[in-house]
């Protein structure tokens, strides 16, 4: 079993946005982003428990052979991987994006 803690991840909060209009020909505004001070902000803690079982043998007597049955993030955490912001909306709207969440591996291995 393994149990990984962090820390969360520093990353620099947009603050929001202004539109400054574009030339008559082009229908596109240009945007500048307000961000907050570099690196100011910081993720949730990230956690997970990774668990494993092995269990070797031989291959009907020509070889090795081994099981391994693994459960990453074994408590399903949602872990958070970065925020996406939608600035097309007023106020910002901020979406968490997660990582996945509990992940079962079956392997059977053997060597000659």
């Amino acid at each position: 079993a393994v149990w990984n803690y962090n820390t969360g991840q520093a990353y620099t909060q947009p603050l929001g946005r202004t539109q400054f209009p574009n030339a008559p020909w082009d229908p596109e505004d240009l945007d500048s982003f307000t961000v907050g001070r570099l690196n100011n902000s910081r993720l949730p803690d990230y956690h997970r428990l990774d668990l494993a079982f092995a269990r070797r043998g031989n291959f009907f007597g020509i070889g090795e052979a081994e099981w391994q049955i693994q459960l990453i993030n074994a408590y399903s955490r949602r872990n958070i991987w970065f925020y996406n912001y939608d600035f097309d909306e007023n106020p910002v709207e901020r979406t968490d994006v997660t990582l996945l969440p509990v992940l079962p591996s079956v392997s059977y291995t053997v060597q000659f």
